[in-house]
């Protein structure tokens, strides 16, 4: 039996701790908070929208700290631009209590020099710094994670996610791009032909380049691609397992930072009552798609081309209960959130 969280780092908030959201929107509509920053988190998601904006109007500051645009930016009194999971590095935990580290794909600013993006610890850092008239002493990632630990023991396993930013393999960072990476100075010719300086990546071990080590063999878990010569991708992966279809020769990436207790839970000797249908009461479970699911991914107009029109699946004597037939479109509310849905009706 797994637990899936909802989120990527349910469980490395829930390790963290800390009050709800319930119990902030209290503070705010009491008056007890002086102040609310909404990091990466659209709270409509999560609460009514009503009861969201009614407690963010007392509030005498609002931040957003985001890399997404959302309705609650339309309440901030400052909005700062974050970079997302792509254009910045981190720690996650994940549903197995596995602390997995996330490296930056690209830097923003290589394309754009205007850009102002940073990662959200930076933007923090940077304010918190200046509130105490202080020097900035968060410079690399590595600086946050030290911090992380010596605040919240229970994370110390994160500095074994992944090797710091002093990683070398024979003096050489790893390799971002393979070998074969072509068409660099042609993916910014609109701007100028003349390709400049590849960013320096300070906070990990990876380079922004195609110069780099990715020895098969290298003492490293940490692949940003699988390329060996004379194979085909899905086949160079072999290069870098203890045996065909096995596993990396170094280990999976990541640590655990728990484990499963002893004794385990009460699965059959605690259980449940069973599920008993009641007459006008209904239990409503999601039904994921591939497209369309994600928060994120349902925001691009390729995806959203494949998603279904909102609708309700339900069994068809409950249909009949209900006078409703296979495609009919009613109005309904959820927490005052009006929506029209689509009837499907499930197989018999």
């Amino acid at each position: 039996m797994t637990m899936v969280a909802r989120a990527v780092n349910s469980v490395g908030l829930g390790m963290i701790g800390g009050g709800s959201l319930e119990e902030a929107l209290d503070e705010l509509e009491s008056g007890a908070a002086d102040a609310v920053i909404v990091l990466e988190n659209d709270l409509h998601r999560h609460a009514s929208a009503a009861r969201v904006d009614a407690a963010l109007a007392k509030a005498p500051l609002v931040m957003v700290v985001d890399h997404q645009r959302t309705a609650i930016m339309d309440k901030a009194h400052l909005v700062l631009s974050a970079a997302s999971f792509a254009e910045s590095d981190g720690t996650v935990v994940n549903n197995e209590g596995r602390a997995q580290r996330f490296f930056q794909v690209y830097d923003p600013a290589y394309y754009d020099a205007k850009t102002v993006m940073l990662e959200s610890w930076r933007w923090l850092h940077s304010l918190h710094s200046t509130v105490n008239n202080r020097q900035v002493d968060w410079t690399q990632l590595d600086h946050v994670i030290d911090a992380a630990i010596a605040a919240l023991p229970q994370l110390a396993g994160i500095k074994d996610a992944a090797p710091d930013a002093t990683f070398r393999i024979r003096g050489q960072k790893l390799a971002r791009e393979p070998h074969r990476y072509s068409g660099r100075t042609a993916m910014r010719a609109n701007i100028s032909v003349h390709e400049p300086r590849q960013p320096q990546d300070k906070d990990t071990m990876f380079a922004f380049s195609m110069e780099g080590n990715n020895q098969p063999s290298a003492p490293r878990s940490q692949i940003p691609f699988a390329r060996a010569p004379g194979w085909n991708s899905p086949q160079a992966w072999n290069k870098f397992r203890d045996e065909v279809g096995g596993k990396l020769r170094h280990g999976d990436p990541g640590v655990r930072l728990f484990e499963a207790s002893a004794s385990g839970l009460e699965y059959f000797t605690a259980v449940p009552a069973s599920f008993q249908a009641e007459e006008g009461k209904w239990r409503i479970a999601p039904y994921y798609h591939l497209f369309g699911s994600d928060e994120l991914s349902q925001r691009a107009p390729v995806f959203q081309s494949r998603m279904p029109e909102p609708y309700i699946k339900l069994n068809p004597a409950d249909a009949a209960k209900l006078g409703v037939n296979p495609g009919q479109c009613s109005p309904l509310a959820w927490k005052a959130r009006p929506c029209v849905c689509r009837w499907l009706s499930l197989k018999a």
